[in-house]
């Protein structure tokens, strides 16, 4: 009878051993949303969205951005924030089209030349 208790615990021990050996599975990594927010000059908020189009909509206005000079600093009407998981970029912005970063460099003035996708919510 111990030959054969012997015998099962050594298969036992063989078929643990074959069945941790096994690939685990590929994890898949954690989508991150990006979100973009929209506020007031009272810093209220308009609204926000994470849908993919309006989303690549206001990624592609705010790299067409172009560094500008002016005399005077214009009146910003609203601030867009975009955030991708833990970054975030916040730009205050006015209908003419000028941007100024709230998280980057503070100093520069940017333009773009259509800001409506920045100013409009999506459908």
């Amino acid at each position: 009878m111990n030959k054969i208790v012997l015998k099962i615990m050594c298969i036992a021990t063989v078929v643990m051993n074959l069945v941790s050996c096994t690939q685990p599975e590929p994890t898949r990594e954690s989508s991150v949303t990006t979100t973009v927010y929209l506020y007031n000059n009272r810093n209220e908020l308009i609204f926000q969205s994470t849908d993919p189009t309006y989303v690549q909509k206001v990624a592609a206005t705010l790299n067409e951005r172009k560094e500008t000079l002016v005399k005077i600093l214009p009146i910003f009407s609203h601030k867009i924030v975009v955030q991708n998981g833990s970054n975030k970029e916040a730009w205050l912005i006015n209908t003419a089209g000028y941007l100024k970063s709230e998280t980057g460099s503070q100093e520069k003035l940017f333009t773009v030349s259509h800001p409506e996708p920045l100013l409009t919510m999506p459908n």
